[in-house]
């Protein structure tokens, strides 16, 4: 249930005000293929916890395997990334403009999210360790939706000491009813929050108190 509350707190940060209910996938294949949307008001939203992983092949549908393999450098090592699909946040306005620029803070506001439920915020400074969005493009050399691949690939990077999420938005108009205002990002979950700090103590102010490794040391054997 823990990771589903922060996938909905996440499209609270996106959307504030939005009602949010969240699906949390086992699977990377029903990940990819889930899409979130708007239900009698509820945002249907989906989860992921990913693995560490390499490359593996997916099917397209004539049978065709694809491989995917993953960025190899700029990660930022702190455990699986939580993968969403959320709702931008213009989803829920009906003053919206179709051509509306993507919020390029909202993963970030998810992350400095994670850093505040994970009971660190206090000993760093967020703001400073976080910076805004990714947004992946399509390739024009390659097919429509080839983002959709990026994504997959992507991991959470560190982009000069600052923690950098990838994501995607889907247009507001002129896309299938199931494609529009989607927002999707690689983020930090409250666990992964806490190994960061301790991974990096040294940037912590040297005011901090003991007793706080100590908790963040407990909270981390207790997520084990």
């Amino acid at each position: 249930a823990g990771v589903r509350a922060f996938a909905e707190a996440c499209q609270r940060a996106v959307a504030p005000g939005a009602v949010a209910s969240a699906t949390l996938h086992g699977r990377l294949g029903d990940f990819v293929g889930s899409k979130p949307a708007l239900v009698d008001g509820v945002a249907a939203v989906h989860a992921f916890v990913e693995p560490d992983w390499t490359s593996f092949d997916r099917p397209l549908p004539d049978g065709t395997p694809l491989t995917y393999v993953r960025e190899s450098d700029r990660g930022v090592a702190v455990g699986p990334a939580l993968c969403v699909k959320l709702k931008r946040r213009e989803a829920f306005s009906a003053d919206a403009r179709a051509d509306a620029a993507a919020d390029a803070a909202a993963f970030r506001r998810c992350n400095a999210l994670a850093f505040e439920l994970a009971g660190v915020g206090g000993l760093i400074d967020v703001d400073a360790l976080l910076a805004d969005d990714d947004e992946l493009r399509d390739d024009p050399d390659r097919p429509f939706g080839n983002r959709g691949g990026k994504f997959v690939q992507s991991r959470l990077r560190d982009v000069e000491g600052r923690l950098v999420s990838p994501t995607i938005a889907t247009p507001l108009a002129d896309v299938p009813e199931p494609f529009k205002a989607q927002h999707y990002g690689k983020i930090l979950s409250p666990a992964a929050a806490r190994r960061l700090v301790v991974a990096n103590a040294w940037t912590l102010p040297a005011t901090a108190p003991a007793e706080a490794f100590a908790e963040l040391e407990a909270a981390l054997d207790a997520a084990a």
